[in-house]
Formats: structure tokens, sequence, C-alpha cells
């Protein structure tokens, strides 16, 4: 008996160093992922977009300044911490913590018909009109909310009131929550999109115990899904993103929207980002139609930083634009900054699209399009903005209010 247990915990040994050697990650080199290129989608509150078919073409596709197109992301994030009343599913200091309520008006609008990811279906099923089918299936992420630790007045999952101090009732929030999410996706039957897997909303390890992420990402992975996670440049915690679950994590480096941050910083970002076997954001914002003669340098000089870096030839990417810097540009006028020249961010934007085209499965594909974006300079938004609106305190323009 005694040689038995000897062999039974040799054995148990040996399929926990296996285990743990299949799920490392490479340090020394950048994540890659076969969805290449995916942006972050700001959806939900409504001070965001109400991301219409319309809105949504400058992300599923590019028009060169020549008239050429070519399909442009294949992933697409959504993302969201503020609901309808600005109550935050994540640990957002002096607001007021998201109820069930309020985790249910959020995953409503993410399936309202004719946006969200509705609309993001029918988008695509429009471009392959001109294009033909794109040479990849296209992907989404969605958004989990953070239970928040040592909240009481959440709600109740059945006949149980959960209660976030004890970290069983944390995790059942997170599944209850999955759960619905799979489910309405699957009865929705889409076209031209897949669930991918899901994002952690919250940026650092602070306030979140590894061990609840690590259920968490248990449970995403049982759902035949994957873990994403996005963390601020020297984000607590970052370093241990893969011992935390995540499969995929994308250090921030916010190089292009905060002017005090130099070629050193980011330059530094993706080095650290290298040596943590992590992947990296790109990232812009709305301070490109504020200040372009400022910022679109700074967006130039980070696609050659980028390009130095070999992360474009390397690196598994997700693209940050301040939650619609792209749709601004490309239908010409602005609500918060008014008119926008397109041809002025031609050449930058144009290059980085080269970029994201290049790294697709099949090389994508261009095509040319009578239309042109880059004229027509009095060119109109395409949606008018719902009558019902609360009138707003803020704006989702403003990319300090927003990003972290």
């Amino acid at each position: 008996m005694r040689h038995n247990r000897h062999f039974i915990f040799i054995t148990m040994l040996l399929v926990a160093a296996l285990s743990l050697v299949g799920s490392a990650q490479p340090k020394g080199a950048f994540t890659k992922n076969p969805i290449s290129d995916i942006v972050l989608i700001y959806q939900g509150n409504l001070s965001r977009p109400d991301w219409t078919v319309d809105q949504f073409i400058p992300y599923v596709t590019h028009t060169y300044a020549d008239g050429s197109r070519s399909w442009l992301f294949q992933g697409f994030i959504f993302i969201e911490f503020a609901t309808k009343e600005v109550s935050y599913i994540n640990n957002m200091t002096k607001k007021r913590n998201a109820v069930k309520s309020d985790w249910e008006w959020l995953m409503d609008r993410v399936f309202e018909r004719n946006k969200a990811l509705d609309a993001l279906d029918k988008c695509i099923e429009r471009q392959k009109a001109t294009l033909g089918a794109p040479p990849f299936r296209h992907k989404v992420i969605l958004c989990l909310p953070v239970p928040i630790k040592d909240q009481t007045d959440w709600g109740k999952i059945g006949s149980s009131r959960m209660d976030f101090s004890k970290e069983k009732d944390q995790l059942k929030a997170v599944e209850w929550y999955m759960s619905e999410l799979i489910s309405r996706f699957k009865k929705n039957g889409y076209k031209n999109i897949d669930l991918e897997g899901f994002y952690w909303v919250e940026e650092d390890l602070v306030t979140v115990t590894e061990s609840l992420l690590q259920q968490v990402s248990a449970l995403v992975h049982k759902a035949g899904k994957h873990f994403y996670w996005s963390p601020y440049n020297y984000a607590r915690g970052c370093m241990k993103w893969d011992t935390a679950g995540f499969d995929f994590a994308y250090m921030q480096p916010n190089y292009v929207i905060k002017e005090k941050h130099d070629e050193n910083y980011l330059e530094g970002a993706i080095e650290k980002a290298k040596n943590a076997g992590m992947a990296l954001e790109f990232d812009f914002d709305q301070k490109l139609l504020l200040k372009p003669d400022q910022y679109i340098p700074r967006l130039s000089k980070a696609i050659d930083i980028y390009e130095q870096g070999h992360v474009f030839d390397d690196c598994a990417l997700i693209y940050y634009d301040g939650g619609g810097t792209l749709m601004s540009i490309y239908e010409g006028v602005d609500p918060h900054y008014g008119k926008v020249d397109k041809k002025r961010y031609s050449t930058a934007l144009d290059r980085l699209a080269r970029y994201i085209v290049k790294r697709q499965p099949g090389h994508g594909t261009t095509q040319y399009s009578p239309y042109n974006p880059y004229e027509n300079q009095g060119n109109t938004p395409s949606v008018q903005p719902a009558p019902d609106k609360p009138k707003k305190t803020y704006d989702w323009r403003d990319p300090e209010y927003w990003h972290f």
C-alpha cells in the first residue's frame, strides 16, 4: 500500500508539472493571437454612441484616400463600466455601485435590435455586397461586470441574496451573467459574428483576488471561450496576468493620448510587455480631432515605434480610439468638435490600416469603391441622437473622463 501511495503521489506531481508547462506563457516574446487585431467598442451607457449599422462601417472596413477599400478589424471587444444612471460595474470610487438591474440593463443594451451586436452583424453582411466574403470570421468579446467586494445590495440569484464579501457569491454573479450572455448570443443566431470570449473590465489587480479571477477563468474555459484583459502600463498585478488566468493580456502604453509620455516611455512599455509575454494596445483618441497639428504627428510616431520594435510583425494588438474617433473622421462631422477634415488623417490611418490588413488571415482584400469618404466634406452624421436621452453632465468624447 505504501508503494502504491508513493506511486500515486509521484504521478500527481508529474501531472501537475506537465499542466504548468503546458499553460505557461513564454517570457521575452509578445503574445500572439489568431485574431490579430481587435478594436475596443465602448457601448452601453447612454452617453456612448448608439453603434448603429452605419456607425460600424469605419471599424468593419477601411476606405483609403484613393477610394479603395478593405476589411479592417477582425475582432470587437464590447466594453463598458458605466450603466444608465452612471452606476459602476467595476471598482470606481465615489460612485454608486451597480446592482443586478443595472447589469441586466447593460445586457439588454448589448442585444438591442439594430444596435451593438445586431448592428455589427448587419454591417458585415452589407459590406459583403461590395467586398465579397471576408477571409476570416469576425469575432466578438463581451465584457463581464466586476462584483464589487463587500457590496450587499446587489440583489438575488434565485432565492439567494448575494453578499459580495463572500467570494462564492461574487463568482456566482459572474457565472450567472456570463451564462445569460452565452444563451442570448446563441438565441440571436448571428450570421457573421462568433462569440470568442470575455473581457475583464477592471484594469488592475488591486481590488479583486487572484483566486476569484482564476475561478472566473475556469468558467470561461469550461464554456470553450478565452479570457481577455487590458491593464494600464505599470498597473499593479499586470505582470501576473497569466497566473491570474487570462489567456490574452494587452498592455496599454497610452502614448498618443497623453502628451506627458515621450518616445522613451512608449519604447519602455513595449519592452515591458515583451518581457512579460504580453500583447499590446495601440491607442489614440479625440485629441486627434481637438488638436490635430499636435496629435497626428504623435500617431505617426507611434506607428514608427511599433514598426521599429517589430510589434506589427510579432504581437497581438487591440486598438483604443476613444470610443468613436474613427467614426467622427469617417463621417466628417463630430458633434463635440465640429467639422472634421478627413484628408488630414488619411496618411497615418491608411498606413495603420495597411498593417492591419497585412496581418489578417489571407492578407485581407482590397477593392475599389466608387464612394470616397475623403471627398464631400459636407457629409453629416448618419444617425441623429435619440430624443429621449437624459441631459448629459459629461461627454463620452472627453478622453480624460473615460480613460484611465
